[in-house]
């Protein structure tokens, strides 16, 4: 009998004991120790065609926070060459470890030589942050052109896909 109770005792203790580590496993990879600042470029997205953007996250929880981002790029036109974009987006993360669900909501200005564009985002999609600093996100996004309240309707807009590749420190 006192075999079998030293077993289980030490059976409890080791099952505590793995608990225990993995529970702190949890709390390493938690959003408040994921690194805060990014720099990436994104293909599509709010940019267009291509824009370099700085993200700064500031977590909210363990599993939550928020993502402020700036950036410039470029976008074609059908009447003009080249157009030259900044933009600025909110974004809200929720996930853990490496990966997160993002959704977020944005602004860019297309600016051409003869006229300005404002152009509005809403984000959902996946963001991969590894620990040595690799950066990947995929996102569809729904845009809207507000020259559409103008009533000129040829304008860019609709469902729109980004690709980002980027370093977090």
């Amino acid at each position: 009998m006192k075999k079998y109770l030293l077993i289980t005792f030490l059976n409890l203790i080791l099952i505590v004991s793995a608990i225990a580590q993995n529970q702190h496993d949890d709390q390493d990879s938690t959003m408040r120790n994921i690194q805060r600042n990014s720099f990436y470029i994104e293909l599509g997205g709010n940019g267009v065609i291509i824009s370099i953007n700085y993200e700064r996250i500031v977590p909210l929880g363990t599993k939550t926070g928020l993502g402020f981002r700036i950036g410039a790029g470029t976008a074609g036109s059908a009447d003009t060459a080249i157009a030259y974009t900044g933009l600025v987006e909110i974004n809200f993360l929720f996930g853990k470890s490496k990966h997160y669900l993002e959704t977020g909501i944005g602004f860019t200005n297309a600016f051409t030589v003869n006229d300005t564009e404002q152009l509005c985002s809403i984000r959902l999609g996946y963001r991969y942050q590894g620990e040595k600093g690799f950066l990947f996100k995929i996102a569809p996004m729904y845009i809207y052109n507000f020259e559409k309240l103008k009533g000129n309707h040829d304008v860019f807009g609709g469902i729109w896909l980004g690709a980002s590749f980027g370093y977090s420190f």
